[in-house]
């Protein structure tokens, strides 16, 4: 159990991490990042986490999506 433990806490870090590296691309930092803020290669984060469909990815969705991709990296 421990090990499970550890391991869902190390990677919930690197979601974090990762999350909090791209909201750093927030250029008018309004909270969300748009497909100019993220660019080309990184685009398919807002069609894949756009929740509430403005057009750009909010702190929240973002590590949703972080989170779903890690979970789908790990099975």
């Amino acid at each position: 159990a421990a090990m499970s433990f550890t391991s869902s806490n190390s990677s919930k870090n690197e979601v974090q991490s990762n999350v909090k590296l791209l909201m750093r691309r927030d250029a008018d930092r309004d909270g969300k990042l748009t497909s100019e803020e993220l660019g080309s290669r990184l685009a398919s984060i807002i069609n894949e986490g756009d929740s509430d469909k403005d057009g750009a990815v909010s702190f929240a969705e973002l590590q949703t999506v972080m989170e779903a991709r890690l979970a789908s990296e790990s099975e």
